[in-house]
């Protein structure tokens, strides 16, 4: 079996491109925005994120909290306590909720990503964590966690 190839396009074939995009996204403050002390059943607090756009794609966006104990709570006591504390990422003002569930569960959330057009304002995420009455036992009295909220972004397939 023969095969013949044949430059139709350009005289010795020299048109080919190829171009990729920059998938970036910002998100401010990167300082802590949640610095809760003498955490009790039934306490709360929600942090402020702002996270936009700067790529010259629409890309989805996924976020995963990364845990660890602090100085002082070794990683199998900050993973009972990361087990115990709940855990929501709303969006603001339409309050579109992103997760909501266990600390120890956010990764990658939401599952489909949240998507960011080139032309999209700042979105405003609201992440909250609770430590429920229910959950509030002597197993996690002085017991600290440091978190980080990562963010992913990849291109949309829309």
């Amino acid at each position: 079996m023969s095969f013949t190839f044949s430059s139709e396009a350009e005289e010795n074939n020299t048109g080919n491109s190829l171009q990729t995009a920059d998938i970036e996204i910002v998100v401010s403050p990167t300082v802590a925005i949640i610095t809760a002390q003498n955490f009790l059943g039934g306490d709360s607090e929600t942090g402020v994120l702002d996270v936009s756009n700067s790529s010259d794609i629409d890309v989805l966006y996924f976020v995963s909290a990364d845990w660890q104990g602090s100085p002082g709570t070794n990683i199998r006591m900050a993973t009972i306590l990361a087990n115990r504390l709940s855990a929501s990422v709303v969006v603001s003002p339409d309050l579109a909720t992103l997760f909501t569930g266990k600390l120890v569960d956010l990764i990658d959330q939401p599952t489909a990503g949240r998507e960011l057009t080139t032309g999209d304002p700042v979105e405003t995420l609201l992440i909250t964590l609770a430590l429920p009455e229910d959950d509030a036992t002597n197993l996690v009295q002085d017991i600290s966690i440091l978190t980080d909220f990562v963010f992913v972004a990849t291109q949309s397939p829309a």
